[in-house]
């Protein structure tokens, strides 16, 4: 199974928030297959007929939804704890 870039660099995205918003993105971008080139040498992964490719896309598209949902709960999450800690600092220095 591929694996997406984002499940090499877990650490950085556990600690760095701006991550989390590249990665919800993806869920708005086509995962599109690169251009078909004539040239042998030129074309994404040749060896593979176009069955097989379609459905290497596929699968990474799976892939790599997951990790953009994980991605958006993160940082809903992220904004709620924010939120709450806000409203609690408010709340405390108020009374």
């Amino acid at each position: 199974m591929p694996s997406p870039i984002d499940a090499y660099h877990v650490i950085d995205i556990v600690v760095f928030p701006p991550f989390w918003i590249m990665g919800a993105l993806i869920l708005l971008s086509p995962l599109r297959p690169p251009s078909a080139a004539t040239d042998a040498e030129a074309a994404w992964l040749p060896e593979k007929t176009e069955a097989e490719r379609e459905q290497i896309i596929a699968q990474m598209r799976r892939v790599e939804v997951k990790w953009a949902m994980r991605c958006l709960l993160a940082l809903i999450v992220f904004i709620l704890l924010g939120a709450v800690a806000g409203v609690a600092a408010w709340a405390t220095l108020r009374s």
